[in-house]
């Protein structure tokens, strides 16, 4: 019966050894797993940090744009204020230049108007009504 049981006990460690060998072979191969699993995921994460920077340097350069664009769009509306208050000016001066002239020139019409009433008077006398 000790014969019996040895043969039965051995069958039991060749059973739980190969049990035990199948284990180890997939602990094995999920630790391999694992492994790859965790190199990829730390290959996307350097990715990531990798994008998240180049965005985070393309975010700086368009706020520094639009600092710009803000700035030059203040610029313009100063310049655009002077020039059109240059233009205002000028036209007022040029109106005010203009009655002037238009004032002398009528002046001047009636001056020669009343010059050419005297002259034709002297020449044929006062008119005859």
């Amino acid at each position: 019966q000790t014969i019996k049981e040895l043969e039965e006990r051995t069958e039991v460690m060749i059973t739980f050894k190969e049990k035990l060998q199948q284990f180890t072979d997939h602990s094995f191969k999920t630790d391999t797993k694992l492994e790859e699993y965790k190199r990829l995921a730390v290959m996307k994460m350097e990715k990531l940090e990798h994008k998240n920077e180049m965005q985070e340097l393309m975010s700086q350069r368009l706020d520094r744009s639009l600092q710009r664009v803000g700035e030059d769009l203040a610029m313009n509306q100063r310049d655009f204020k002077a020039v059109k208050q240059t233009i205002e000016m000028n036209a007022f001066k040029a109106r005010d230049n203009l009655e002037k002239e238009m004032k002398r020139v009528h002046l001047a019409l009636n001056e020669a108007k009343d010059l050419q009433i005297r002259t034709a008077r002297e020449i044929w006398g006062p008119e005859e009504e």
